[in-house]
């Protein structure tokens, strides 16, 4: 069964600048004060969760990235005075305004004599992201906190964020602005809250990092939710129903869908220089594993779920000559594809007709084996009975033939929303 159009939850935001609209009032007033207040946040360092990529980067520079180029760190001639081994390694994410993993530059604590661009592609996290104009990159100092860099770059053709910096540290891609939680598969009857969150300390704009031109940094703290006065109305548009109060909603999907619906639940928010909008797609979906191939059309199997053990779980698609399983720790979280340790996570795809098959893994340019980017996020894991409902994301997949052969990789996304059996 195959649908041309589904998504899995995912927040936008527009961001209109006042020049050429109509002013807005600023958000608060002397009865009722908008606070900014911010505490920066300890957060443990990441645990390294793939292989490192080294390369050596003398005086006449060069550029150093990850098979996917996901990251890349671009280092101008003149920036060192001798060479440096250079090392880029995929770390978990830690920061509270983070999305997907972060990664880790060494050397640590080196100065460089020019600054050195490091740049995030978010292109994968589209149906996730907030809104481009509140992306920003953040590394964690020595005390563990995450810090927002100012200013930043959105190349919004491209898909990118860079910025520059004179040292390394662990990065992460952020949005400083977003609706908690970011990204949702609901079934038929079930309720979400959805909460505007923002994780950077302001004064009179919470939009401010918008307008920053100086070379600065914020702290990042655990998130606080948006004071009522800058959310002027909710709306919903689609099916369901939405209960407003203040910065938060709840919604609720219809107790009956055919296939899948989708909604959309508006926040109208208010700032001294900015009209703003947000948008919480919600995908209100039957039984069933949804997986698509590069952007392709969806196809919906036939699911369950079971404990393996006493601390795996297997998720597993089923339909006409094709069946997609997934291997991780039970439990709810997210767990990056790892082969060979002691908490794997892996993605297995087959395809009968097609003559080719999908795993979490594949081999680069020089023959080496590689872990796929990406995860397996269980956002419920029930009791034998009850549903299991998550998402999933593996990029690059190895394509292997029949014999065992790569013969080319690809992007596989997807959900499942299905009754744990054992």
């Amino acid at each position: 069964m195959k649908y041309s159009s589904i998504r899995s939850f995912f927040l936008v935001f527009i961001c209109v600048l006042g020049m050429g609209i109509v002013s807005c009032k600023k958000g608060g007033n002397p009865e009722n004060p908008v606070s900014g207040e911010q505490t920066p946040v300890s957060r443990p360092v990441g645990e390294t969760i793939g292989a490192a990529i080294n390369k050596s980067i003398g005086a006449a520079g060069g550029q150093l990235a990850t098979a996917d180029g996901s990251v890349t760190v671009i280092v101008p001639a003149g920036a060192l005075s001798e060479t440096v081994n250079f090392q880029l390694q995929p770390v978990k994410g830690t920061c509270d305004a983070g999305l997907g993993n972060g990664f880790r530059l060494t050397p640590h604590g080196k100065q460089f004599s020019k600054p050195v661009t490091v740049r995030f592609s978010y292109a994968r996290y589209m149906d996730s992201i907030p809104s481009e104009d509140a992306l920003s990159l953040a590394w964690q100092d020595e005390k563990g906190i995450w810090q927002m860099v100012q200013p930043f770059v959105v190349d919004k053709v491209n898909k990118t964020v860079s910025v520059s910096t004179k040292h390394f540290s662990d990065w992460i891609l952020v949005t400083w602005l977003k609706i908690k939680p970011a990204s949702a598969v609901l079934g038929t009857g079930e309720s979400i809250n959805l909460q505007v969150m923002n994780y950077h300390p302001f004064a009179d704009d919470m939009l401010a990092p918008l307008n920053a031109a100086d070379e600065s940094t914020l702290p990042l703290g655990e998130g606080k939710p948006v004071s009522a006065v800058l959310v002027k109305k909710w709306t919903l548009t689609g099916p369901g129903k939405l209960q407003a109060n203040g910065s938060a909603a709840t919604y609720t999907a219809p107790g009956t869908v055919n296939g899948q619906v989708e909604a959309t639940a508006i926040a109208e928010i208010a700032s001294d220089a900015h009209q703003l909008l947000l948008l919480a797609h919600i995908t209100v979906l039957g039984e069933g594993l949804a997986f698509r191939i590069n952007g392709g059309d969806w196809q919906v199997l036939e699911g369950s779920a079971m404990l393996i053990g006493t601390s795996s779980a297997s998720i597993n698609g089923l339909g006409d000559g094709v069946a997609l399983t997934l291997i991780c720790p039970a439990g709810t979280g997210s767990f990056g594809w790892r082969s060979g340790s002691q908490n794997p996570a892996s993605l297995a795809h087959s395809d009968q007709d097609a003559g080719y098959q999908h795993s979490s893994y594949y081999y680069d340019a020089s023959n080496a084996f590689k872990d796929s980017e990406g995860a397996a996020v269980i956002d419920k894991w029930g009791n034998k009975g009850d549903w299991v409902i998550g998402r999933f994301n593996c990029a690059p997949a190895g394509r292997f033939s029949a014999d065992s052969k790569q013969i080319g990789t690809a992007a596989i996304d997807g959900y499942f929303r299905v009754k744990r059996v054992i």
